[in-house]
């Protein structure tokens, strides 16, 4: 695939503290790229070095497999902050604005307003609108000129559920349409949602980055039960593939090394002749690998 932003050792370093550090990625057009980690991790400050609104220290990136020029950044819709829209203004005639200000010619507007579902509500003052919608309406803005890339640091901050949902709905339209997208979020449940790739960040470092489906793997986990209790922990201890034991609710949770599958420790418990109430393989979620991943970092 094509690399639509690369980094190499990019370090920002303060009196008193790295922002960044050695901080080393690649992200290949058409995916949705989550920077997560908590507030403070160097997030936002890695967006604003590769959309030059600080420097580096030391290290270097590049977008498109170029060096940096004008033209390139012309190809990049972000949205660090919100935007100072006009409250009295209708969001149409704010776009109308942010249009101008690009050099984009206003037939966009209605282009921008569908993917963010806003077209009935362009009409409308900006004051009269929800926060979602506002967030909404700047994505839209942020849109104007059909960017190849849209970089968004902490899109659902401050949102409720509906505003978070309908930010979730938009992204994922526009990654339909192959904008690739650069999302900075603490949030876990949105980057797992949402994101095709991911990179843990904490103090500035990354600590782990891959498809979100690959970092998920972890452990092989084994939600299982029967009512015959005891024979359960006996035969799951005694499994070949067996790993750790943990007793869960109504049900056991067991870990099996790597090597083995679920298919196989079922096959071993219904040979050995015990009923099974419940049998289901359990993803790692990102929260518990981040919470496991940060820990000690």
């Amino acid at each position: 695939m094509d690399t639509i932003l690369k980094i190499d050792s990019l370090t920002k370093k303060y009196p008193s503290l790295f922002a960044v550090s050695q901080l080393s990625l690649s992200i290949d057009k058409g995916s949705v790229f989550g920077l997560l980690g908590p507030n403070g991790s160097g997030k936002t400050t890695t967006l604003g070095i590769i959309l030059g609104v600080t420097s580096a220290t030391s290290g270097n990136f590049s977008w498109f497999g170029k060096n940096n020029s004008s033209s390139d950044r012309k190809k990049i819709g972000a949205l660090l902050e919100t935007p100072n829209f006009y409250s009295y203004l209708s969001a149409k005639s704010n776009l109308k604005i942010s249009a101008k200000i690009k050099g984009v010619d206003y037939k966009d507007i209605d282009r921008v307003a569908e993917i963010v579902n806003l077209k009935d509500r362009l009409n409308d003052k900006f004051k009269t609108y929800s926060l979602g919608m506002k967030q909404r309406l700047a994505i839209a803005a942020a849109l104007l000129g059909k960017p190849e890339v849209l970089v968004l640091d902490e899109p659902t901050n401050g949102l409720d559920p509906q505003g978070i949902a309908e930010i979730r709905t938009v992204i994922q339209n526009i990654s339909k349409i192959g904008v690739t997208i650069i999302l900075a979020s603490h949030a876990l449940d949105e980057v797992e949602k949402v994101c095709s790739h991911v990179c843990v960040i904490k103090k500035g470092k990354s600590l782990i980055q891959g498809n979100v489906n690959d970092v998920l793997v972890g452990e092989n986990l084994i939600e299982v039960a029967s009512s015959e209790k005891e024979k359960l922990k006996e035969l799951a201890t005694t499994f070949s593939g067996f790993k750790t034991l943990k007793e869960e609710n109504y049900y056991l949770l067991v870990t099996l090394q790597d090597s083995s599958s679920s298919i196989e420790f079922s096959k071993y418990l219904i040979t050995n002749n015990i009923i099974i109430t419940h049998f289901v393989k359990r993803t790692k979620s990102l929260e518990e690998f981040f919470l496991e991943t940060t820990k000690d970092a």
